[in-house]
């Protein structure tokens, strides 16, 4: 006690040492406490605890709400719960709380239904804290633990990370109890709009320097319908840059239909005509990139196909790497199927393995027929006999060009045709003109062939003259020139041939049809 009543309102310490009062007044129990002091010095009172009338017991308050109520108002409310033996081994527990019920008509409902325990989990005091809960008729099961590092297990009594949730086990349906994790948005709106958020996982950068701290990445569901009673469920991921300033923005989002959108919310990247865009769904895959390639595959350690294409199930072609440095396109893999190859400055023919052959493949048939072909080059044919000097067409045209009358007097008239044909350096010109006026003494020359001709290729044919002196008439085509001169055959061993000249004929038509080579 330590302490006297000496009149009035005063109580006196008996010695230095502190002291102690209780009191009992209707139906409430009060216990006080005084610091040490002065002997014979005034002391005054404070209260310590109390069991009120209800028996309610009150630390540090005067007006307890609950069987326990503990009050401070300087350091803060502490319960420790301490074990004062000396060797504490992993398992052991420090302290605990137990929650406790008695209702026995509930079968083995009665008893300690939750606890909250501190667990020795070493010899050096490592402790965990344990979260125990009863199902119906059950008992007190550890349910959650924060280990000695820190880290949180929910279904686990060994959490490996900062929080690690687990559930099942080798005796139930893991579809049915499998670990969940769910976020809740209790918003009951009648209106969600585009872009409203349901829920969020931030990972977040605390670090101070630079445009931190900032989200460094985000899962969220996204609403993608507007003015609905209910949300639609997008789920969009963000990342962020070195030094990223604002932090993590979308890069990639599975869009309510299923479709997973790279670099983009657009899930027709096809026909974008700017921005770059990445969609995968329904069996498509589509594919968007401004000024470069819109895919990139690489196969590696070998050559052979890169891409297969299929139909219901089954190869209708491949696109692959040959030699290590060009591509093939397989179009029929079927046994003597073929394909085509890049090879250097050409493009070959393949077998159905995508390998070049040679001279086994047609372009086209009888009944699928290319229409033009435009060459800068030539059409080099295979194995002729004789002596080759060249299996090279390189040249095919079709024209008209305009005969002159270069000597022989006469003048050019009509012109009804005058055509050519040119294959390789062989030329065919098809002419029929007329003439009128008067012929002179010099040679009869026709000028303006559309070829000169090559050196001693002289060319002879029928000529059709209409009104003609001399019988058997054929026209010559001379060497080195663009000119056709007209002869008619001796009829004697012994004298040569006649040449025409403009007054061998008379007034009227010229048709010839003659072949040349041309320079």
């Amino acid at each position: 006690m330590n302490w006297y009543y000496s009149g009035g309102e005063t109580n006196t310490y008996i010695d230095s040492a502190a002291a102690t009062n209780y009191s009992q007044e209707a139906g409430t129990h009060r216990w006080f406490h005084a610091a040490s002091g002065t002997a014979g010095g005034a002391l005054t009172f404070s209260e310590s605890m109390r069991i009120d009338s209800s028996g309610n017991v009150g630390i540090g308050t005067t007006s307890p709400d609950t069987k326990l109520h503990i009050s401070d108002t300087v350091g803060g409310a502490i319960i420790r719960l301490e074990r004062n033996d000396t060797t504490i081994l992993s398992t052991n527990i420090y302290g605990g709380i137990e929650f406790e019920g008695q209702d026995g008509s509930a079968g083995s409902a009665a008893g300690v239904r939750g606890k909250i325990l501190g667990v020795a989990e070493g010899s050096t005091g490592e402790m965990a804290l344990t979260f125990e809960t009863a199902g119906g008729y059950g008992s007190s099961t550890e349910r959650m633990r924060i280990d000695s590092s820190g880290n949180v297990g929910i279904g686990t009594t060994s959490p490996s990370t900062t929080l690690e949730v687990a559930s099942g086990s080798g005796n139930t349906d893991s579809a049915t109890n499998s670990p969940t994790l769910r976020i809740t948005n209790k918003t009951d709106d009648t209106s969600w709009e585009t872009g409203d958020v349901v829920g969020t996982i931030e990972y977040y950068s605390s670090d101070a320097s630079g445009n931190a701290p900032y989200v460094t990445s985000f899962i969220k569901s996204v609403n993608e319908l507007n003015g609905g009673t209910l949300p639609s469920g997008a789920l969009t991921f963000g990342t962020a840059t070195y030094n990223a300033s604002g932090g993590a923005v979308e890069r990639v989002r599975i869009d309510t239909s299923g479709n997973l959108l790279v670099g983009n919310t657009d899930s027709t990247p096809y026909d974008r005509t700017s921005g770059n865009a990445i969609a995968l769904g329904d069996g498509l895959i589509s594919s968007a990139q401004s000024g470069g390639n819109a895919a990139i595959f690489n196969r590696m350690t070998s050559n052979g196909s890169i891409a297969g294409f299929r139909y219901a199930g089954d190869e209708v072609g491949s696109w692959g790497s040959y030699s290590s440095v060009v591509s093939y396109l397989v179009l029929d893999p079927r046994t003597n199927g073929t394909g085509i190859i890049g090879l250097t400055n050409e493009i070959a023919p393949t077998n159905e393995l995508g390998n070049p052959v040679d001279g086994a493949k047609d372009l086209g048939d009888l009944g699928r027929r290319w229409k033009d072909l435009y060459l800068s080059g030539g059409v080099v044919f295979g194995a002729t006999g004789g002596n080759v000097t060249s299996k090279t067409l390189d040249d095919y045209e079709e024209g008209t060009w305009t005969p002159t009358i270069s000597s022989g007097g006469w003048t050019m008239s009509t012109i009804s045709k005058a055509t050519y044909t040119k294959i390789g350096n062989r030329v065919v010109v098809q002419t029929f003109f007329d003439i009128t006026g008067t012929g002179n003494g010099t040679d009869l020359v026709i000028g303006g062939l559309p070829f000169t001709c090559a050196s001693n290729a002289y060319s002879a044919s029928a000529a059709d003259i209409d009104r003609n002196s001399l019988v058997g008439t054929y026209a010559r085509v001379l060497a080195n020139s663009s000119t056709i001169e007209f002869f008619t055959a001796s009829g004697s061993t012994a004298t040569s041939r006649t040449k025409l000249i403009g007054t061998s004929i008379g007034a009227g038509y010229i048709i010839f049809n003659v072949i040349y080579e041309a320079a």
